[in-house]
């Protein structure tokens, strides 16, 4: 039952970590073009605190229960009993592996938007 309760407050975190992913991304961005120095990257600063908030609290979550595979989050998620033989089954050589993919592949993605958006506000600023 702790599992499932604890499994409910890590989707709301995630779901929190991810809106403020996406507001940083639509809102902050184009205000760090549009207000020049302190008022645009105090509404990214706001974004971007709130979206580690929650970050912090799912790597919390994380560690309490031994969980660093993506396996081991999935069948964390879904609940299922599998978790500890995945923990035991664990490969310190494919985990770094896979540790590199996620964090690059996010940060590829959320760099790519980022530009994005930064090309639409600039765009967007030329005929307003």
């Amino acid at each position: 039952m702790k599992n499932v309760v604890d499994n409910e407050k890590m989707d709301t975190d995630v779901k929190g970590m991810l809106i403020f992913l996406i507001l940083m991304l639509i809102i902050g961005i184009p205000c760090l073009i549009v207000f020049d120095g302190i008022k645009g990257l105090i509404s990214f600063l706001f974004f971007s605190i709130g979206m580690m908030y929650y970050a912090m609290k799912i790597e919390k979550k994380k560690k309490k229960y031994n969980i660093k595979t993506f396996k081991e989050i999935i069948a964390f998620s879904e609940g299922n009993g599998t978790l500890e033989e995945l923990q035991k089954n664990r490969s310190t050589k494919n985990y770094l592996k896979e540790k590199i993919l996620i964090v690059t592949s996010f940060l590829g993605v959320v760099t790519i938007l980022g530009t994005v958006v930064k090309f639409i506000t600039e765009f967007l600023m030329t005929f307003f």
